[in-house]
């Protein structure tokens, strides 16, 4: 094999190993392209649902926790003979509930479970009246009446009531307003400091 020859024959190996990356290259882009171009028709091809409106929170815990404080509270105060075991059970259980609504910022759930609470237990009481007393001094009727709607705006309170959106979802930061103050030698300064 002459000089001419091997030259020729180095001159094209050179090429062919410069030439053969460049088309694994190509060959490595081509299933990516085909895989993304795959991809993105599935994704075309795939049914577009509507989003799922965001469930409703329970916050019902809180409430039943309360009216166990309207319990507990009472009979430990009546245990250490202190007179403020009726008001302790009528500020947790008619308003102990109604605060949990409102920091749930649920005013008006608050005022209804007030209601509630005060006109169930009437309610039952009236009607355990109407059944058993008339006149005969049996009021096993009534008082079962009263344990009943209590009973009643407990549950009524906790399953239907304490319940809140969630909070919706907000895009971007929120509105900030910073106080800024400096003082320096003949005076200072304050101002505010916004993003919106």
């Amino acid at each position: 094999m002459g000089q001419s020859t091997r030259v020729a024959v180095l001159a094209g190996a050179c090429i062919a190993s410069l030439a053969a990356p460049a088309s694994a290259q190509d060959d490595d882009e081509r299933p990516a392209a085909a895989l993304g171009g795959a991809a993105a028709s599935a994704a075309a091809e795939a049914p577009r649902h509507p989003a799922s409106p965001p469930k409703r929170v329970w916050y019902g815990w809180q409430t039943l926790t309360m009216d166990g404080l309207s319990v507990a509270v009472p009979i430990t105060l009546a245990a250490a003979k202190s007179d403020a075991a009726a008001y302790a059970f009528g500020g947790f259980y008619l308003f102990g509930p109604a605060v949990v609504h409102w920091t749930h910022e649920n005013v008006g759930t608050g005022f209804a479970s007030v209601g509630v609470r005060v006109g169930s237990p009437l309610v039952g009481l009236l009607a355990g009246c109407a059944v058993s007393c008339g006149g005969r001094g049996d009021y096993e009727a009534a008082f079962a009446g009263l344990f009943l709607g209590y009973a009643a705006a407990v549950v009524l309170d906790a399953a239907a009531f304490a319940w809140e959106d969630p909070e919706p979802q907000r895009y971007g930061a929120r509105p900030t307003i910073t106080p800024t103050a400096s003082i320096h030698r003949g005076g200072g300064t304050f101002g505010l400091v916004g993003s919106f």
